[in-house]
């Protein structure tokens, strides 16, 4: 709750993917509040209030996850809403002419995204998302401490810089 407030203040990006990981841990536990509390919440140096106050966060996506039927696969509404709200973005971005530094920076990674798109089968999915579960995979794998090509890096680091760069486009746009 606290780092999801401010990763959403600061890059729109990284909030998603921390989201993400927050609708795994949810199920990792198996939407067991208790659980959750006993082995996340408590590790946390907090005063009570905030304490209760994170319990009560988790609590409120375990129902959404319950009435959204995403108990194990998917993404919250809410989640879903900050992708959609990011990939319009995009969109408005590459619509804008005076945005030369955004467009090349999106052809530069424009086949790394179809590379993925087509071996992941994500003909329908918005690039940005694309790029989205890109990094969220390679993530998953870095915990699993699973070896990571020099190729596969160096597609991290152009999508993050792609990533990076848009978020912080969208905080200056939502700030002004």
């Amino acid at each position: 709750m606290i780092i999801a407030r401010q990763k959403r203040k600061e890059n729109i990006a990284e909030y998603i993917l921390y989201m993400w990981h927050i609708e795994d841990i949810i199920r990792a536990y198996k939407l067991d509040i208790e659980a959750i509390h006993t082995h996340i919440i408590m590790h946390f140096s907090l005063d009570e209030a905030t304490r209760k106050e994170m319990k009560e966060w988790y609590e409120s996506l375990i129902e959404m996850m319950n009435k959204e039927q995403v108990m194990h696969t998917g993404h919250l509404q809410i989640n879903q809403s900050s992708v959609r709200l990011l990939c319009d973005f995009h969109v408005e971005l590459l619509e804008n002419e005076d945005e030369k530094q955004y467009h090349s920076l999106y052809h530069q990674t424009l086949p790394l995204i179809e590379e993925f798109r087509h071996k992941n089968a994500l003909s329908d999915v918005p690039s940005i998302e694309v790029c989205l579960q890109f990094m969220y995979g390679i993530w998953l794998l870095k915990i699993q401490k699973k070896e990571i090509s020099t190729e596969t890096n160096q597609a991290v680091v152009q999508i993050g810089k792609l990533l990076a760069f848009l978020s912080k486009k969208f905080k200056n746009n939502e700030e002004n």
